[in-house]
């Protein structure tokens, strides 16, 4: 009987497809995985950024105070303004970062700008429509609205509403991405009396 040393060309084929298949399947599971670690990551940034515009909205909203402000032209803008794409008002317990005194009240707007949601500061309580840097919430954006509880409890889509309240009972805004379902937040807005002069004054 003859001794063989090594092996054939079919038993080296057969090796090889096995190898082949092993391999393939190795990379078929590191991909898997791979895809899975990263649709978790972009859950996790998804579900951030909607506990971010919570938090944003409910210490913005909450902190909402009974302030008129005036525009350039002299005349008095109402202390909440608001459509179905954009809502501003000044809210309070800003704490001020540099040396010297200022108000701890400032201008705020929430707004669907550029297919994104954008929070703005505004440059001066009084005056023109100059803005500090800007926080972009969400980008990109799908839709979003903005809905306002008046005292009989329901809901318009514009304040003031013509019933000479100056805030809102409440805000909600719904909202949509790419990645993100419809979701909807609602927020009461504190009972509030006018803003002392000294708070306003200034900035």
């Amino acid at each position: 009987m003859t001794r063989r040393d090594g092996f054939t060309l079919v038993e080296m084929l057969v090796g090889l497809t096995i190898f082949a298949l092993v391999a393939s399947a190795g990379v078929g599971l590191l991909r898997a995985s791979a895809d899975t670690q990263g649709a978790v990551d972009t859950a996790l940034a998804e579900q951030a950024r909607v506990e971010r515009i919570a938090l944003l909205l409910e210490a913005d909203l909450g902190q909402a105070v009974l302030r008129p402000t005036r525009r350039p032209d002299g005349t008095s803008r109402p202390p909440f303004s608001g459509s179905p794409r954009a809502m501003q008002f000044v809210r309070g317990g800003v704490v001020a970062l540099g040396a010297e005194p200022s108000s701890d009240l400032r201008r705020t707007g929430w707004v669907a700008e550029d297919n994104a949601l954008k929070r703005l500061t505004f440059a001066a309580l009084d005056g023109g429509e100059a803005r500090l840097p800007e926080a972009v919430l969400l980008d990109p954006l799908g839709q979003l609205s903005f809905a306002y509880r008046d005292a009989a409890g329901g809901w318009v889509d514009a304040w003031p509403d013509g019933s000479g309240a100056p805030l809102p009972r409440a805000v909600r805004l719904t909202l949509s991405a790419p990645r993100l379902p419809a979701t909807e937040f609602v927020v009461a807005l504190p009972a509030v009396a006018p803003a002392s002069e000294n708070r306003g004054a200034g900035r």
